[in-house]
């Protein structure tokens, strides 16, 4: 339960934002068109800008959640009497969170990329192809580093 939970923790914070970080089989990263090469206003630049920094802030929030729950599953699991229950459920309740504010910000991404041009759209969604197949590589070697290919 917990290993699923901190699983799905992992995969909210890493995809909500994922052209920020590099690790693993995520090396060469597909880059996000800048506002520049997508011809945003000013008024759209302003928009994204904001976006992106309460998607750093909701990933930032989420994995500094994870680690002092980690922190204190150490401290819980070396006694005896530890309840599993309960830390089961703290760890839902930071997936249940993540989850509605990764759901706010993908709402607001969404009604952004509704706001672009035909010709915006196309250079999003051609990002998003390759960010998609990458994930699906990633998946796929993690697969083999667990021998269930």
């Amino acid at each position: 339960m917990i290993r699923k939970s901190l699983l799905a923790l992992t995969l909210i914070a890493g995809l909500s934002g994922a052209q920020h970080a590099v690790a693993g089989p995520f090396f060469n990263r597909a880059q996000a068109p800048s506002a520049q090469e997508l011809g945003l206003d000013a008024s759209q630049q302003a928009a994204w800008e904001q976006i992106q920094a309460q998607t750093l802030a909701f990933r930032k929030a989420t994995l500094s959640s994870i680690a002092a729950e980690l922190a204190d599953t150490r401290v819980a699991l070396a006694n005896p009497g530890v309840d599993l229950r309960a830390i089961g459920a703290d760890y839902q309740t930071i997936a249940l969170t993540a989850l509605m504010e990764q759901r706010q910000l993908r709402d607001q991404r969404l009604a952004f990329y509704d706001s672009l041009n035909p010709a915006q759209q196309a250079q999003v969604r051609a990002f998003l192809i390759e960010a998609t197949e990458q994930a699906e590589r990633a998946l796929r070697a993690i697969a083999v580093l667990q021998g269930s290919d």
